[in-house]
C-alpha cells in the first residue's frame, strides 16, 4: 500500500512540473488579408510539444495543405510565408501542431486574394499617330479640270494642317499641290489643274518629310471635256439664261451629254438637270436657271447621257455661286 502511494504521488509531481501541451496561433489574425506573391509572418506560442513542429494551410472546406516539409521545422515561434499565385483565394486558417498531431493550434479565419488593386497600373499604351487616306478605286470617273473629294482618317496627335498632292502612282518623282487642309476635317474638295495631263496618278495626304503620311491606290485622271464656263467668278441669278461652254480634247465616253448642277452639300445622286442629250460636240448650250431652286454654292457637271446625273461620271465646273435676282 505505501509503495502504491509513493508511486501516485511521484507521476504526480512529474506531470506538475511538465504542465499541459499547448500550441497558440498569434499570426495572421481573424479577419487579415494575405496577398498573393507577399511574404507574411506566423507567429505562435508553444508549450511542451517538442523541438520541431509542423505548419499547414487549411481551407474553409477541411482540406490542409502543408507549408512545412514532412521533417517540420524548428519551433521557434516565427515562419516567413508567401501565398502562391496558384493558391485559390478563399478564406483559411493556419495550424501549427506537433509532430506526432496530438496537439494543435489554429489561428484566426483570414483570406488570401490575389490584391489587383495594388499592383502598379501598367505603363500607357504609346499611340503612333498615322494617317490614312481612303480606298479610291481607279475607275471612278476623275477629270482634269474637274473635282473631287479626298478623305482621310487619323490616330493620335497629329499636325494642324495636312497637303494633299497628286503624284504619279506609288507617290515617287515629282508631286502637285492640290490643296492645305486642316487635319481634323478629314475631308478636302480638290480640283485637278487642267495642265495636267491624262493617265494613272495617286493621292498622297500628310505632312512634307515626315512619316506622317499615306498614299493611295491610284486613279486615273481623264482628258476629253473640259468645263470653261461657269468657273470660279461666276454668279447666276434664277431664271436666267445663261451659257455653258465646254472644251473637247477627245472624244467623250458617248455622243449624248447631259448638263447638271450639283449643289455643296448634298448627296452625290441628288442634282438639278439644265440639259438632256446635248450633242457633246457642240461645246456650249444655253440653258435658264429654275426660279424655285436653292441659293448657294454649285458645281456644274457634264455627264455622259443617261448616268442620272451622278457626281463623278464625268467633268465638273469650279464652284460657283446662284443667287436671286
Amino acid at each position: 500500500m505505501r509503495k502504491t502511494s509513493v508511486l501516485v504521488l511521484f507521476l504526480f509531481a512529474v506531470l506538475a512540473v511538465a504542465g499541459p501541451k499547448t500550441i497558440t496561433v498569434g499570426s495572421p489574425r481573424a479577419g487579415d488579408v494575405l496577398c498573393k506573391g507577399k511574404s507574411y509572418k506566423i507567429q505562435w506560442a508553444s508549450s511542451g510539444v517538442g523541438d520541431r513542429v509542423k505548419v499547414q494551410l487549411i481551407s474553409r472546406t477541411g482540406v490542409a495543405i502543408s507549408i512545412t516539409k514532412t521533417i517540420g521545422i524548428e519551433n521557434d515561434g516565427l515562419l516567413e510565408y508567401t501565398p502562391r499565385d496558384t493558391t485559390s483565394e478563399g478564406t483559411y486558417t493556419i495550424a501549427v501542431s506537433s509532430m506526432d498531431g496530438t496537439v494543435r493550434g489554429i489561428s484566426g479565419a483570414f483570406r488570401i486574394d490575389p490584391c489587383l488593386a495594388t499592383l502598379a497600373p501598367p505603363p500607357p499604351l504609346e499611340i503612333v499617330p498615322t494617317i490614312s487616306i481612303e480606298r479610291q478605286n481607279e475607275h471612278n470617273a476623275m477629270w482634269v479640270g474637274g473635282a473631287w473629294k479626298v478623305n482621310w482618317t487619323t490616330i493620335g496627335r497629329m499636325p494642324e494642317l495636312v497637303n494633299i498632292y497628286l503624284y504619279p502612282p506609288g507617290c515617287s518623282g515629282t508631286g502637285t499641290l492640290l490643296a492645305t487642309a486642316r487635319t481634323s476635317a478629314r475631308s478636302q474638295w480638290v480640283r485637278f489643274p487642267e495642265t495636267l495631263a491624262g493617265g494613272y496618278y495617286s493621292f498622297w495626304v500628310g505632312q512634307p518629310g515626315t512619316s506622317l503620311s499615306d498614299c493611295s491606290e491610284r486613279i486615273q485622271l481623264h482628258r476629253q471635256l473640259m468645263v470653261t464656263e461657269p468657273y470660279a467668278a461666276t454668279v447666276w441669278h434664277r431664271g436666267e439664261s445663261v451659257v455653258v461652254r465646254w472644251r473637247r480634247e477627245s472624244a467623250f465616253i458617248t455622243p449624248l451629254v447631259d448638263i447638271n448642277l450639283w449643289r455643296e452639300g448634298m448627296s452625290p445622286g441628288t442634282f438639278y438637270s439644265l440639259a438632256y442629250g446635248v450633242p457633246e460636240t457642240a461645246c456650249l448650250r444655253r440653258v435658264t436657271i429654275p426660279n424655285d431652286i436653292p441659293l448657294g454654292t454649285y458645281i456644274l457637271v457634264i455627264t455622259f447621257n443617261g448616268s442620272g446625273g451622278t457626281r463623278s461620271c464625268g467633268p465638273e465646273s469650279e464652284p460657283f455661286q446662284i443667287v436671286a435676282r
